[in-house]
């Protein structure tokens, strides 16, 4: 790919797409009608599949062996089809399947065709976009719209958290440790302790939300802490999400970033779609409670197995004789 990679965007993209279905009723006999987005050895087309009209884009590759990584599968409202032969090459389609994602899936054209604009070799320009679109398939298995404010806040509440690791702990121990994006009990799992964190905005009571009984347990051995993180929208302190992770992103090397960002597509997050998230968010204090034989708690193990699922709330004011130093610095 050269240099003009940048002009693709949604907008033409879409512009490219509407221009070859034009021509569909003369595209018999074909499988894909395409227009080119970008030219070189890996050319990326917008495409369009003439069986049943639906837009995708197409990867052309000088050899075979190159589809080697493409994973053929289908994620919401995309799909990664089985190469095929075309123009004497070989080509990787990445098809629309669900016309609601059409939105979603022109800022992934576009993040593809810029991602690779740096390198210079095929070989790095590939493992480039195939890097990238791993990332994209993550997200993508989860969602396919933007985080909710509140998905936002906990991103933020538990990034601060890993900030605090990273200046006490190596980066390797710590991206270890993060287990929110995975969806894991509690957030982060230590050697000798675990770590819950839970927002709450200084507009609101002070209290936090637990969605599941069985994160707050008492565990001498191994205790469970609570990491309250207080917030506040603010245009003079705050810091938008993408600062926020590209704070903690400072002390890693390539490959730690690239599993960094892999759990953070796993939240929910992709750099390409940083100006999604305008809001900036300060960080006024964080309070770590520690839960004990006498923290309260609904115990899971006397709810009835009729009750499928407890929400509760914790008044932090009523908790602050469990408050104690931070268990990281």
């Amino acid at each position: 790919m050269n240099s003009d990679l940048s002009a693709v965007t949604a907008a033409t993209l879409g512009a490219a797409w509407t221009q070859i279905q034009s021509k569909l009723p003369q595209a018999e006999g074909r499988s894909f009608l395409q227009k080119a987005l970008t030219v070189g050895p890996l050319t990326l087309s917008a495409v369009v599949r003439v069986a049943d009209g639906m837009p995708g884009l197409l990867l052309q590759i000088p050899e075979a062996s190159y589809a080697a990584k493409w994973p053929v599968r289908h994620y919401a409202g995309v799909r990664f089809d089985p190469m095929v032969k075309i123009d004497g090459g070989y080509g990787l389609p990445l098809m629309l399947v669900d016309l609601k994602a059409r939105d979603i899936f022109a800022q992934l054209a576009a993040d593809i065709a810029s991602t690779a604009n740096e390198e210079e070799t095929v070989s790095a320009k590939l493992a480039t976009i195939l890097n990238r679109l791993a990332l994209w398939r993550r997200f993508l298995q989860n969602r396919t719209g933007k985080m909710s404010d509140e998905e936002v806040r906990g991103l933020i509440g538990e990034l601060s958290v890993l900030g605090c690791l990273l200046a006490s702990r190596g980066v390797d121990t710590c991206l270890d440790a993060w287990k929110g994006p995975l969806g894991e009990l509690h957030d982060f799992r230590l050697p000798n302790q675990r770590i819950e964190v839970k927002t709450w905005s200084n507009d609101s009571l002070p209290r936090i939300f637990i969605s599941d009984p069985s994160q707050i347990i008492f565990d001498d051995a191994r205790p469970v802490w609570i990491a309250a993180v207080q917030m506040a929208k603010s245009e003079t302190t705050g810091r938008v999400l993408s600062e926020w992770v590209e704070e903690s992103a400072k002390s890693m090397d390539t490959s730690q970033k690239e599993l960094y960002e892999s759990l953070l597509a796993d939240y929910g997050y992709l750099s390409a779609q940083s100006e999604l998230y305008a809001d900036r968010y300060a960080v006024i204090e964080t309070v770590y409670y520690v839960v004990t034989a006498s923290f309260p708690r609904i115990d899971p193990k006397v709810i009835p197995p009729a009750i499928c699922s407890v929400k509760y709330a914790i008044d932090l004011n009523a908790i602050a004789s469990h408050a104690r130093p931070s268990p990281i610095s």
